[in-house]
């Protein structure tokens, strides 16, 4: 994205080296969230970009994210991170939730970020990591409000057939016969 690059670039010097940080909440289907959006601390305003989760790492502390939360502001990139639902004390439940649903409390952020003065509305995307990077695009497609998406180790299959690989992988890291892989891989595929 050649507009991001040169965001970037152009904030190189030490005025966008400080990050101003500030809690946003947001509702989503009578849920309410909030999350920590951090903005370069000189005048914006800036591209955003709304981090998706992996299935692991639900927290907005999640270790994967600290270079994104504390370098990319530095850079001229605001970002806005939120722990998913159902972690860190946000309401409702990751267990039960659809990539549709975890795409739209996404979607609910950027809603409530899209008139703040240190965002370009125009420059708004979503990244996601592992199964944030299926999220990810799922948003950017859900919605005109988002300029692009980045999929990070996101997989180039279908969560299903991820999941049988994890499945399998666990299965026969765990010693069971191919019988018994074969057996299980059946009975996810019939269900």
């Amino acid at each position: 994205m050649p507009a991001l690059t040169l965001a970037a670039a152009a904030c190189a010097g030490s005025a966008a080296a400080q990050v101003n940080e500030e809690t946003i909440s947001f509702e989503r289907d009578g849920l309410t969230f909030s999350g920590i959006l951090r903005t370069p601390a000189a005048p914006g305003p800036w591209p955003l970009l709304v981090l998706y989760h992996a299935a692991s790492g639900g927290s907005s502390d999640f270790g994967f994210y600290a270079h994104l939360k504390d370098e990319l502001p530095r850079r001229g990139v605001a970002t806005f991170v939120y722990d998913r639902r159902g972690t860190g004390g946000q309401p409702g439940d990751f267990e039960t939730a659809s990539f549709e649903d975890l795409a739209d409390d996404g979607l609910a952020a950027v809603a409530s970020l899209i008139s703040h003065p240190h965002i370009d509305r125009s420059r708004i995307g979503a990244w996601g990591v592992s199964q944030g990077g299926w999220i990810a695009p799922l948003a950017a497609l859900r919605s005109p409000d988002l300029a692009f998406a980045v999929s990070v180790s996101g997989p180039g299959v279908s969560p299903a057939r991820q999941m049988a690989f994890t499945a399998e992988y666990h299965l026969r890291e765990a010693g069971f016969s191919d019988d018994v892989v074969r057996t299980a891989l059946d009975l996810r595929r019939s269900s």
